[in-house]
C-alpha cells in the first residue's frame, strides 16, 4: 500500500490531506494521482465514495502555479451543492498551497478570482461568456459525474466551455457508469487518455451481472451513525451481500467508513470484493 507522498504528492499537500483524516490512499487515488502528476490526461470510471476529489483535486493542485487574478483550474459537477461540497473539500487542501478554491453560483467571496474554481456548466458557461472568468490561463478541467451531466443534457455546455481551453490544458473525466455517450465525449475532448482503471479490468467487472433486488429508502433522525448500524446489521447478517453508502463529501465517507471499521464491518472502496460496505 502507497503513501500519498510515495505517490508523488509534495509534502504540503500530503501533511494538508492528513490533517483532514486522509492516511491511506484508495485504489482510484492510487492509479489517478500518478497520472495527473505526470501531465496526462485521464478518464476515471468512478463515483462516490471512491475518493475522487483528493484522486482528482490533490494532484492538480499540486501542479499548480499560484498566480493571483488567474483562473488555473475549473471543476465541472452537475448541480450547485456537488460544486459547493467539493469546494469546501477542495479549499482545505489549496490553502497551504497558496492556491484559492471558490464556487460559482454560491455565497463564495472571490469567486472570478480564484485559482481553482468549481461551478456547474451552465454557471461556468455564463461567467465565461459575460467575461467575468476568462479561460485563457486555464491549465486542467475536470468533469466530474459525466454520466449525470449526460443525463441532464448538460454535456452540450461543456462542449462550449472545451472552445476556450488552452490546447495544452490537462482534461479529466470521471463517470459512473462510462456509457457510449460519455466514452465519445472523452475521445473528443482527453485524447490519448489514461483510464483508470483500465479498460481489461472494467470488461472483467462487466461481466457480473448484480441480480435484481428491490430499492428501500430509510429517513432518520437524530445520531447517523446508530442509525446506519440499525440498517446495516440485517443486510450484512446472513448471505453476503455487498452495500454501497453514498455521502456529500470524501471526509464524511472516511469518517463513517472508520466508525463501521472499528464495529467490525468489512468496509472498503467501490469495487473492492472483499468489502462488504
Amino acid at each position: 500500500m502507497s503513501t500519498f507522498e510515495e505517490l508523488g504528492l509534495g509534502p504540503e499537500i500530503a501533511a494538508a490531506l492528513a490533517a483532514s483524516g486522509f492516511e491511506v490512499p484508495t485504489p482510484l487515488q492510487e492509479g489517478a494521482i500518478p497520472v495527473l502528476r505526470r501531465g496526462n490526461n485521464l478518464v476515471a470510471r468512478a463515483g462516490p465514495g471512491a475518493g475522487v476529489l483528493v484522486a482528482v483535486a490533490a494532484p492538480l493542485l499540486d501542479r499548480l502555479e499560484p498566480d493571483p487574478g488567474q483562473l488555473r483550474l475549473l471543476v465541472l459537477t452537475p448541480t450547485r451543492d456537488r460544486a459547493e461540497a467539493l469546494a469546501r473539500s477542495a479549499a482545505s487542501l489549496g490553502r497551504p498551497l497558496g492556491v484559492s478554491v471558490a464556487a460559482l453560483g454560491s455565497t463564495w467571496a472571490g469567486a472570478d478570482d480564484a485559482a481553482a474554481l468549481f461551478a456547474t456548466p451552465s454557471d461556468a458557461l455564463e461567467a465565461v461568456r459575460g467575461s467575468r472568468v476568462k479561460l485563457g490561463a486555464l491549465e486542467a478541467l475536470v468533469v466530474d459525474g459525466a454520466a449525470a451531466l449526460a443525463a441532464l443534457d448538460r454535456l452540450d455546455a461543456v462542449d462550449t466551455l472545451a472552445g476556450f481551453l488552452p490546447r495544452e490544458a490537462q482534461r479529466v473525466v470521471v463517470a459512473l457508469p462510462l456509457e457510449e455517450e460519455v466514452e465519445e465525449f472523452a475521445e473528443r475532448h482527453a485524447r490519448r487518455a489514461v483510464h483508470v482503471p483500465p479498460r481489461s479490468a472494467v470488461e472483467a467487472d462487466d461481466s457480473h451481472i448484480p441480480r435484481r433486488g428491490r430499492l428501500r429508502h430509510h429517513a432518520v433522525e437524530g445520531p447517523r451513525l446508530d442509525a446506519l448500524l440499525r440498517v446495516l446489521g440485517p443486510l450484512v447478517a446472513g448471505e453476503p451481500q455487498h452495500v454501497a453508502l453514498f455521502f456529500h463529501t470524501d471526509q464524511e465517507g472516511a469518517e463513517l467508513g472508520e466508525a463501521l471499521g472499528l464495529r467490525g464491518f468489512s468496509v472498503g472502496a467501490p469495487g473492492d470484493p472483499e468489502a462488504t460496505v
